[in-house]
């Protein structure tokens, strides 16, 4: 069954282990203190985890393998301690943080599809999968983006954009189909990469005054066919291993 839980605590809480089978597990921290939840599993059903008012979230092991995980704080997502784990296991996965998200170190996760936001703040994200990642949207205001994938499955990215900070976004093993990423403000660059095997098709990078670099193991490739520019900026970087534009 379902596990819902409402925490009105001001001080910091922690949830050291939920666990439900068919059902869904939800814990909301209204106190304004932050929350760590160091094991929240469910074998069928989704995670929403919540913070309100004030309070970070940080996440040690929370898994819906076949649902959604759902993490909303009113500060920072982090990861509980450190460790090569997964933090974050779902087949689809939704962070929105108002002032970063894997401000300790990347937050690590095993999705098939990733949307994240942060008001401002960094972003970093290391995600592990055999199959295609698709992520819709990762923003921020202020702040890095920081994306990688590895596993060997492909990232499909629709929207990546900062208003000032860097974009960098990798992919082990597989190819890497960008439509957006833009990244804002003086000095901030654009950074796309395939390594070991993988193209990079791409519709939108832009950098304007400043610095795209397309690193691919494979291709670099237009995504899609159309006159506008696929890679704007001051400077590029273009270097892939069999071919650019083919």
């Amino acid at each position: 069954g379902n596990v819902d839980l409402s925490n009105t605590s001001t001080a910091p809480a922690t949830a050291a282990s939920i666990t439900t089978g068919t059902g869904s597990i939800l814990l909301a921290q209204v106190g304004g203190g932050s929350l760590t939840v160091t094991n929240a599993t469910t074998i069928n059903g989704n995670v929403t985890l919540t913070t309100t008012g004030s309070g970070d979230v940080s996440v040690g092991d929370v898994s819906a393998v076949s649902g959604t995980v759902s993490v909303t704080s009113a500060g920072a997502i982090n990861e509980s301690g450190v460790d090569a784990g997964a933090d974050l296991t779902a087949g689809t996965l939704g962070l929105i943080a108002a002032s970063g998200i894997g401000l300790t170190g990347a937050v690590e996760s095993a999705a098939t599809a990733i949307t994240a936001s942060s008001t401002t703040g960094n972003v970093s994200l290391a995600n592990t999968s055999v199959t295609a990642l698709t992520v819709p949207t990762i923003t921020t205001g202020t702040g890095d983006l920081t994306l990688t994938q590895s596993g060997s499955g492909s990232l499909t990215l629709t929207t990546a954009t900062t208003i000032v900070g860097h974009i960098s976004i990798s992919v082990s093993g597989g190819n890497l189909q960008a439509t957006t990423a833009r990244a804002g403000g003086f000095g901030k660059n654009v950074t796309l990469t395939t390594t070991t095997s993988g193209d990079i098709s791409v519709s939108d990078a832009r950098a304007i005054g400043d610095t795209v670099t397309l690193t691919a193991a494979g291709a670099i490739n237009e995504l899609g066919a159309d006159a506008s520019n696929d890679v704007t900026g001051a400077i590029l970087n273009l270097s892939a291993g069999t071919g650019i534009g083919a």
